[in-house]
C-alpha cells in the first residue's frame, strides 16, 4: 500500500514580503500539541533589509555569510517567529548558541530547518514535552545516496528499508536520512554533545501510519539510555519533500 502524498496548501499568500516570501502555510501536517510554520521563498529576492523590516534578529555571523545563507537563515528564523506567535503569542529573538542551534524561549522547545527554497519550523510548550525536532529534505538522489550511505544506514538498517516495498529506495533513504536528522535536533540539548548517525537505528517504517520507529544505541543522557524506543513522524509532499518530527516525551 502506497502512503498518500501530503502537500502543503497552495492557498497561501503569495509573494508575502516584497517577492522573497512566496508562500506560507500554518495549518499543521503533524498533529498535537506542537505549532508549525511553512514557507516557500525566492532566494533571487534576499536583500539585508529583511531583518529589519520584519523584526527578526539578524547576528553579525550570518551578515558576513553568503547571500543563499543568508536566504536560508532569515526564512527560518521568519517561520520560527511565526511559530512562537502561534502557539501563544511570544515574541522573541531566537540568537545562535555556541553550538550553532537555534536558542529558544525558556518555556519552548523547537525546530528549525530548510531545503532548497523551502523552510519549516515548529514550537511546543515545555510542560508538553522536553524536545523537538524537524527535518526537511528535498528526496536524495541516487548519486548522492550512493556517496554518504555508510554515514547514514548502519546493522541491518538497510534490510529494513528494503523491505518496505511501496517506497522506492530513495524516497525510503531520505525518510531514515532526515528522521535521524530530526532526532539528532530533538535530543542535542538533552545528550549536551554531538553524536554520529549510528547512535540510533531506525528498526521499523511504517508506510500505513507514516512514523518510523528509533532505536538508541548508545547512552546519551539519562531518559535516552541503550534500547530506548523513540517514535518519528514523516510525510511525503506533493514535491516529493519528506518531512519528519521527532517529540520528546
Amino acid at each position: 500500500m502506497h502512503l498518500s502524498k501530503q502537500g502543503f496548501t497552495k492557498e497561501s499568500p503569495i509573494n508575502t514580503y516584497g517577492g522573497f516570501i512566496t508562500s506560507e502555510q500554518s495549518s499543521p501536517i503533524f498533529s498535537g500539541a506542537i505549532s508549525i510554520n511553512h514557507c516557500c521563498f525566492s532566494p533571487d529576492d534576499y536583500h539585508d533589509n529583511l531583518f529589519e523590516e520584519h523584526g527578526i534578529y539578524f547576528p553579525s555571523e550570518i551578515g558576513r555569510a553568503f547571500v543563499k545563507r543568508k536566504a536560508e537563515f532569515f526564512a527560518g528564523r521568519y517561520c520560527a517567529k511565526r511559530s512562537l506567535s502561534l502557539l501563544d503569542g511570544t515574541i522573541a529573538d531566537i540568537h545562535i548558541s555556541p553550538q550553532r542551534y537555534p536558542l529558544w524561549p525558556v518555556h519552548v522547545v523547537g525546530s528549525i530547518s530548510h531545503s532548497g527554497n523551502q523552510a519549516i519550523a515548529v514550537t511546543a510548550r515545555k510542560k508538553d514535552m522536553r524536545g523537538l525536532g524537524v527535518d526537511i529534505q528535498y528526496e536524495v538522489d541516487s548519486t548522492t545516496c550512493k556517496a554518504i550511505k555508510n554515514q547514514i544506514i548502519f546493522g541491518n538498517e538497510e534490510e529494513i528499508i528494503l523491505r518496505c516495498d511501496a517506497l522506492n529506495i530513495k524516497t525510503l533513504f531520505t525518510i531514515v536520512f532526515s528522521a535521524k536528522e530530526s532526532f539528532f535536533k530533538a535530543a542535542f540539548a538533552e545528550a549536551g554533545r554531538y553524536f554520529d548517525f549510528s547512535a540510533v537505528s531506525v528498526t521499523k517504517i511504517d508506510q500505513r501510519n507514516g512514523t518510523i520507529l528509533i532505536r538508541v544505541n548508545e547512552n546519551l543522557s539519562k531518559n535516552l539510555t541503550i534500547g530506548t524506543e523513540i517514535q518519528a513522524e514523516y510525510k511525503h509532499t506533493l514535491d516529493n519533500k519528506i518531512v519528519t518530527l521527532v517529540r520528546l516525551y
